[in-house]
């Protein structure tokens, strides 16, 4: 391809995209400009924009969305998420990166491991999308494993603060329950324990950030010794 081509292909996105009121130098850091035809890129933005009413900014937090195929990515996406799950749009316009996973490798296998396994209500997708992009086997059996079996955390608990899967068992989870416990809050809910920032969890406690933090800190031998213990336990035939 001649460079006068490239000069004038890339014109023609950048000329586009400033239509539609993106920045094109913007995108251009997380996506190249000459990866896709620009019928491509219009089909996307219309199909998104215009028939399924989604938030043009999912192009700028997502640029690679403006590469897919529209009929064979896309809108089996859709179906699938909509009709199948019944599940809101919104799921897209939270999490845009959803366009990209394989519906047969990544969807159905998380899907059918929280509904039937672990016999959650498919709803958890809607309050927390980024279920979809967490690993069963190093993420969602551990942290399953430790909310109901150390915590005692059931499933209406779960339905509800869906959030707690994409915390951090060593950074967040852990430390703040062992803290809860030494301040005889063990019964609080899931998410006053996780959802907070320290500085309002701590006052939750009754103590304050320095506090917690000396004793997040003094925690980290017990906190790795619960998680590889975890993981043994998780991982056993």
């Amino acid at each position: 391809m001649g460079e006068s081509l490239l000069e004038e292909i890339v014109q023609d996105r950048e000329s586009w995209l400033k239509s539609k009121g993106f920045d094109p130098e913007s995108l251009q850091d997380k996506w190249k400009l000459t990866y896709s035809p620009l019928e491509t890129m219009q089909n996307n933005y219309n199909y998104v924009t215009l028939e399924l009413g989604i938030k043009k900014d999912v192009f700028e937090r997502f640029p690679t969305l403006f590469g897919y195929s529209t009929e064979d990515n896309l809108k089996p996406k859709v179906k699938y998420i909509t009709e199948e799950l019944r599940l809101p749009l919104k799921v897209f316009e939270r999490f845009p990166a959803l366009f990209s996973y394989s519906i047969e490798d990544n969807l159905k296998p998380k899907v059918e491991y929280i509904t039937e396994e672990l016999d959650l209500d498919a709803k958890v997708f809607e309050k927390n999308p980024q279920l979809f992009n967490l690993s069963i086997e190093d993420n969602l059996k551990l942290k399953y494993h430790y909310l109901t079996t150390e915590m005692h955390t059931n499933n209406f608990a779960l339905e509800k603060f869906p959030v707690a899967f994409s915390l951090s068992l060593k950074k967040r989870i852990i430390p703040r329950w062992e803290f809860a416990k030494t301040k005889g809050k063990s019964n609080i809910t899931l998410s006053n324990l996780l959802s907070p920032n320290d500085k309002n969890f701590a006052k939750k406690m009754g103590s304050d950030t320095a506090h917690y933090h000396q004793f997040r800190d003094n925690l980290n031998d017990f906190i790795e010794e619960t998680y590889a213990s975890l993981v043994t336990v998780v991982t056993s035939p």
